[in-house]
């Protein structure tokens, strides 16, 4: 696990969050929505580092996340949903 990469992901992770809760808040809800993913996106990233995996793409980062955390049962089924999965 490198985890330099574990933290800088959730750092960006946490700060997309509170762009979101603030854009939201100013009732800018397409922006929101958008910081929001990208919140979920960087902490996917997180996770994925703490199992050594890296993904770049969004699509890489879908991928390798049902993969590595939800396949093997880390992270529970409903949570694929967020991502464009189906959850099982």
């Amino acid at each position: 696990m490198n985890r330099n990469m574990v933290l800088a992901e959730w750092s960006r992770a946490r700060e997309a969050l509170r762009a979101a809760d603030t854009l939201t808040r100013n009732r800018c809800y397409a922006d929101g929505i958008s910081r929001a993913y990208y919140a979920m996106l960087h902490a996917a990233k997180a996770a994925l580092h703490i199992h050594d995996v890296t993904a770049e793409s969004h699509a890489a980062v879908r991928r390798m996340f049902g993969l590595h955390l939800l396949r093997p049962g880390e992270i529970e089924p409903e949570l694929s949903a967020y991502f464009g999965g189906k959850p099982r």
